[in-house]
């Protein structure tokens, strides 16, 4: 460790991987009073490879709360504002070793702005892990950053290149709506759940879009329920893919309850509560959470992929579910190839989501004309009355000028 910056890189990643199961045949107080400070200090100054971390949260877990909080989380946090790509996936792939330890404060103004550079950034295994360390950084996030910067960069990354992370963006959004504000889960939720999940080409997509909408049912009024989000899963009872339509009816089942019940709150005079009426115990809303750390990572380009499929489709591998409480451990899935269908939906399904329904700023060159539900996103510019035609302009000008009498002679 003293004479580290004279090795070169081979060697220090050989180092750091064997580390870790060289300080459990050290004495303990070795470890912690001389190899720690140093492993610490050549974190902070670079000259560490990102195996380094590995070791590091090991000799940490030894350490007493107050101690770790003193001496491993500022190490922590001054290795998210690194530009070393290895840095950032090792910080977020063990986001859940030192996450709860780290305030609210400390993850809303110094952590989340290194870490929201991910969601742009070309590597998709950087913007996936990026994706799935806000299960745990939404909750420590102030409105201004949840309601403003994130849901900007889901937006774009619910049209991403990357089905996977398409599918992710829909169940980290279902996750999240809990902290959002009243006003933003009216003006995000169904859009991006009904408009975009819905209609992916990817039939995991559009599960995830009606299991979203499944556990999010208490945020929608009858209204919503009767005229946006029915109308909207019902056409896909007959999607080619067999888990989706499961799902599908199960929905429509949940929704069709609460509209029931809506109805007999009425009918017994009872409508203070008749608006907003939710399922807890409905089976599609139970455990949301699984559902939601189930990660679907495909392994292909995007050109494997193909529109929806009404016959010989092939469904994709099930992901087992795995209810922890960190960062998502996401199992490999074979590419879907499947055959179009020109009879679904009265029309072919669109190549990609849609990007103009408000749903924040698409700039990665989706075209505006595949979708043209807005359903409230935008803001709406009041129309200007048509100017009429100079002949018609003239005849108006006649008709409101005053007829002068004639004088008597």
């Amino acid at each position: 460790m003293e004479i580290l910056s004279l090795k070169d890189s081979v060697e220090k990643d050989t180092f750091f991987r064997k580390l870790p199961n060289l300080t459990e045949q050290l004495p303990r107080q070795i470890v912690l009073k001389k190899l720690f400070p140093l492993l610490t200090s050549a974190l902070e100054y670079g000259s560490a490879a990102a195996p380094a971390l590995t070791a590091l949260l090991k000799i940490g877990s030894w350490l007493s709360a107050e101690e770790y909080t003193l001496k491993v989380l500022p190490t922590i946090i001054k290795l998210f504002a690194s530009n070393d790509r290895a840095i950032r996936v090792a910080l977020l792939q063990h986001i859940d070793q030192y996450g709860e330890s780290l305030s609210a404060r400390v993850v809303d103004e110094q952590v989340y702005p290194h870490v929201a550079t991910g969601f742009v950034d070309t590597s998709s295994i950087l913007r996936e892990l990026t994706l799935k360390s806000m299960l745990i950084m939404a909750p420590k996030l102030s409105q201004r950053n949840l309601s403003g910067s994130l849901l900007k960069y889901l937006s774009k990354l619910q049209v991403d290149e990357e089905p996977a992370i398409r599918t992710n963006t829909t169940i980290l959004l279902g996750n999240i709506a809990s902290f959002l504000n009243d006003g933003t889960r009216k003006r995000v939720l169904i859009n991006a759940f009904t408009v975009r999940a819905l209609r992916d080409t990817f039939s995991p997509a559009r599960g995830a879009g009606v299991m979203a909408l499944c556990a999010t049912s208490s945020y929608y009024d009858t209204t919503e329920i009767a005229t946006r989000i029915l109308p909207n899963i019902v056409v896909l009872t007959i999607d080619p893919d067999s888990d989706v339509r499961s799902k599908v009816f199960q929905a429509v089942d949940q929704f069709m309850q609460i509209l029931k019940q809506s109805n007999e709150k009425s009918n017994a005079g009872d409508t203070a509560h008749a608006g907003s009426l939710g399922l807890a115990s409905m089976p599609g809303n139970a455990g949301l959470l699984e559902w939601a750390m189930s990660s679907l990572t495909l392994k292909g380009k995007p050109s494997d992929q193909a529109p929806i499929a009404a016959s010989n489709s092939v469904r994709p591998v099930t992901t087992t579910t795995a209810a922890i409480s960190g960062l998502i451990e996401s199992p490999s899935m074979a590419p879907v190839r499947v055959s179009s269908s020109s009879d679904f939906a009265d029309a072919p399904a669109p190549p990609s989501p849609t990007s103009t329904d408000g749903w924040g700023e698409i700039e990665n060159g989706i075209h505006e004309e595949q979708y043209c539900d807005k359903d409230g996103w935008d803001d709406i510019e009041p129309l200007e009355e048509p100017k009429p035609s100079s002949v018609l302009a003239n005849i108006q000008a006649a008709q409101k000028r005053p007829v002068s009498q004639p004088k008597p002679q």
